[in-house]
This record gives C-alpha cells, sequence and structure tokens, in this order.
C-alpha cells in the first residue's frame, strides 16, 4: 500500500513562519522522490506563504483539519507545532500507521515514534524523555529549501572592493521590529553600502537615506539573496538555512526558543552575535558588532568558510530517508 506523508503545520503573523517553512522544504524533497504528500494546516495573515504552498498544487494536496479522512494504515503523520495539544483527537496513535515529530524546546511533549531536532540541542531527547533510538538531531537534520541549496554562497563571490549588499530580515514575520532597529544602527556607519529591507512596516524609509530599499516579507528574498554580502537577522529557522548557503551571519536573539541557535553559532563562530531583545526594553543591539561585519571582509569570509564547513546543506534528505525508513 502507498503510503501517504501528511503533514501538520501552521502559521501566522503572530506565530511567525517557522513551522510551515522547515516542513515545506522536506516535502520539497519528498515530491522529488514521487512521494504522495498532503499539507493540513492553517495560514493566517502570511499571503506570501499561502501562495508559496498554492503553487505545490498538483502535486500535493491541501486539505483543512475539520475536512481530513484517516487510512492508518496508510498515512504517516510529520508534526511541527508549538500549539496543537497533544491530546487533539487529530493526533491520536490509533488515526495514523507512525507519527514523527519535529521537536525543540517549546514543543509539547507529543507521542511519536519517531523524533527529529533540527537543531543543536543536545540535551532535547533528555528534555522530552526520548531514547537515543528514537531521535535523530544535529547540523546533520538542518533542512534548507531546494532554492536556497542551489545557491550555496562561494566566497569567491564576496565583494572584494566597493559597497557591499546587506540583507536585513526578521524571519517570516517580524513581529517584534527587528529590521526597523537595525536600520537605526545601519545609518550611524558612514561606509557605503546596499541595505535591503525585508519589512512591512509603514513609512520605514522616510527616516533613512539612499542606501536603503525596502521589500515586503516574503517577497523576492532569495533573488536580493543571491549577491548578497551579508545578511543580519534573528536566529531563528531561517538562520540556519543563511548559513547553510554560506552567508555571512549577523544574529540577534529574539525569542527564548532561538536562545539554543544563538548561544550555538555564536560560540562556534559562525555567525556574530548582534543583541538581543527584552520585553522590558526592545532590541539592544551591539553597534559595534554590526560596524565590524560590514567594514571587515576578512571576517565575513572567515564567518563564510566557518558555515560551510560545519552545515553540509544535505540535512533535509537525511530527514526524509529516516521517515521513509520508518515503513
Amino acid at each position: 500500500m502507498k503510503r501517504r506523508y501528511v503533514f501538520r503545520a501552521d502559521a501566522s503573523d503572530q506565530m511567525g513562519s517557522g513551522h510551515v517553512m522547515r516542513v515545506y522544504s522536506i516535502i520539497e524533497k519528498m515530491l522529488e522522490e514521487n512521494l504522495d504528500v498532503i499539507f493540513v494546516g492553517n495560514i493566517v495573515g502570511l499571503p506570501w506563504l499561502t501562495e508559496l504552498l498554492e503553487q505545490m498544487i498538483g502535486r500535493i494536496k491541501l486539505v483543512k483539519e475539520e475536512n481530513f479522512v484517516f487510512n492508518p494504515m496508510q498515512d504517516v503523520l510529520i508534526i511541527d507545532s508549538y500549539t496543537i495539544n497533544p491530546n487533539h483527537n487529530f493526533l491520536k496513535k490509533e488515526n495514523w500507521f507512525k507519527i514523527i515529530a519535529l521537536v525543540e524546546i517549546g514543543t509539547p511533549k507529543y507521542l511519536a515514534d519517531f523524533y527529529i531536532h533540527c537543531g543543536t540541542n543536545k540535551q532535547i531527547g533528555l528534555e522530552f524523555g526520548i531514547s537515543n533510538n528514537k531521535l535523530k538531531s544535529g547540523l546533520n537534520y538542518i533542512p534548507i529549501r531546494k532554492s536556497l541549496k542551489e545557491i550555496r554562497f562561494r566566497l569567491s563571490e564576496i565583494n572584494a572592493q566597493g559597497q557591499i549588499k546587506i540583507l536585513v530580515v526578521g524571519g517570516g514575520t517580524d513581529p517584534l521590529g527587528f529590521v526597523p532597529k537595525v536600520a537605526r544602527e545601519l545609518i550611524k556607519l558612514d561606509e557605503q553600502f546596499q541595505a535591503i529591507l525585508f519589512s512591512n512596516a509603514q513609512n520605514l524609509l522616510h527616516m533613512l537615506d539612499y542606501r536603503f530599499s525596502q521589500r515586503n516579507i516574503g517577497s523576492y528574498l532569495e533573488r536580493d539573496l543571491i549577491d548578497s554580502d551579508l545578511v543580519l537577522t534573528l536566529s531563528g529557522t531561517s538562520s540556519w538555512e543563511f548559513l547553510s548557503c554560506g552567508f555571512p551571519l549577523g544574529i540577534a536573539l529574539g525569542f527564548d526558543n532561538q536562545r539554543d541557535n544563538f548561544e550555538f553559532q555564536t560560540h562556534n563562530k559562525i555567525a556574530i552575535g548582534i543583541g538581543h531583545f527584552s520585553l522590558v526594553g526592545g532590541f539592544n543591539l551591539n553597534f559595534e558588532n554590526i560596524r565590524r561585519l560590514v567594514i571587515d571582509r576578512g571576517l565575513r569570509q572567515e564567518l563564510s568558510q566557518s558555515a560551510l564547513t560545519k552545515i553540509d546543506g544535505f540535512g533535509v534528505a537525511r530527514i526524509v530517508d529516516v521517515i521513509l525508513r520508518l515503513n
């Protein structure tokens, strides 16, 4: 009997897009293997993400949870969520042939047959009470979208002279206002650069100068990324994708569930920390570190080379292999 691989994830302008983007990369790989894929989820306030999934219609099925018909002899569930209750009827073991949960700090303790941690927290098994034979984790299981893997950065393309191109990205929604805050730091620099700000903030460019341009979140990211010299972003899901491509990264800690990423990436010198967010004062950014990243080509080369050495870009193939072996 041919398996159906059912992905369950949600996204919204408040929740962010990380869960859906992570499973999107796995779905892409499964489609390359001609597997039967269904996506079940709610996407609210993120038209670019809805459009991205709708482009797959004809190759995958998009189904509302209430309309999904279970086939326990056929269906494999892959769930990625912080908010779905582990006792939800949709997740009952009798509804599924197998269940795979993508987990990190903040994930509910789902009952699953296998767990995958797309990150570097070595205590994740202990945290969830998962035995080693039911868990895969680490840098070998960092997923990256097909389109980004195709533009893995080449060191020779880093500009030797002239102005650099900087992408400033606050994740799929930027609910904390990271991008405008970084722009206020960049404008203090005397150096020439081209900064692309991915933000839906109104009137953002009014306080800036000719060195800045703005894109709506989700639009043109990959096109602008190809020839970029530096990415300033949060230490969330997308930071791993940028690192997998080999882009020099300045990262800020925005949410507690990003702390493991932030600490690993900065400690292992594959990214430079540029600040953190607090509920009291908002973002506290390190201007000197931002300046170093902009003016020091050697530093950017070191970061790029280090990232490419540690992350090989084949994580999604390993994840799909794990899922298929459960059959």
